[in-house]
């Protein structure tokens, strides 16, 4: 990606992007979150969750999801701050990063920007191979479908949100690896879809039965 040019799906220039996608992958995880939460959290931070570790870190959209809760930021600033606060990002980086977020992004204000979910989400149950939506099975992944099961077992594991950063590490020789594996899961699949976002950098699902996640009908 060159630096001049910008992600149409995200409003970013190209370099903000790779900045946010490299940040998201190396604090999105369990162990991130743990030093999040022991390390750089104060007494103030984790009053806001009900959660003892490490329940807080699944019900709360990971790493960065908790970073929201705790101090009331956008998703993509979250992951800017979080990867500062856990030695990811240098100040002047994440000083970069910030000024190019959008108005929107950079000026979340509410105390809790995680609202309570009423969507109906998917169930992955990695140990059965099976992936499920309102109660009914939806598609099944052989054990061999690694690359299926990176992405089922990486929205799982954050709850389901509308969209995650690529899951998978940079890949000189298969770069379309992304786009294959979601063409793949969605063969088959009833219900919802997925689908590549922002020139690849992010995985989003979505539903494909003319209805909203909540269960009504979605407009024309």
């Amino acid at each position: 990606m060159s630096e001049g040019s910008g992600d149409a799906e995200t409003g970013l220039p190209d370099w903000a992007t790779e900045k946010l996608a490299e940040a998201y992958h190396r604090i999105q995880n369990q162990l991130g979150g743990q030093k999040l939460w022991y390390e750089r959290f104060t007494d103030a931070d984790r009053s806001k969750f009900t959660d003892p570790w490490p329940k807080v870190w699944a019900n709360n959209q990971g790493t960065i999801g908790m970073w929201c809760k705790a101090r009331g930021a956008s998703w993509n600033r979250a992951i800017v701050e979080a990867a500062h606060a856990l030695g990811f990002l240098d100040g002047p980086t994440r000083d970069a990063v910030i000024a190019v977020l959008s108005a929107e992004d950079d000026n979340a204000t509410k105390a809790h920007p995680i609202p309570n979910d009423t969507r109906v989400l998917p169930v992955w149950k990695k140990a059965n191979g099976e992936l499920w939506y309102r109660s009914e099975l939806i598609r099944r992944v052989k054990p061999a479908a690694a690359n299926l099961r990176l992405i089922l077992n990486h929205f799982q594991d954050i709850g389901w949100p509308k969209s995650i950063y690529d899951p998978f590490p940079p890949d000189v020789k298969f770069p379309n690896r992304r786009r294959r594996a979601v063409a793949t899961l969605n063969q088959g699949l009833m219900g919802i879809c997925f689908s590549c976002k922002g020139n690849g950098t992010s995985i989003s699902w979505a539903l494909d039965d003319g209805q909203t996640s909540d269960g009504g009908t979605a407009p024309a």
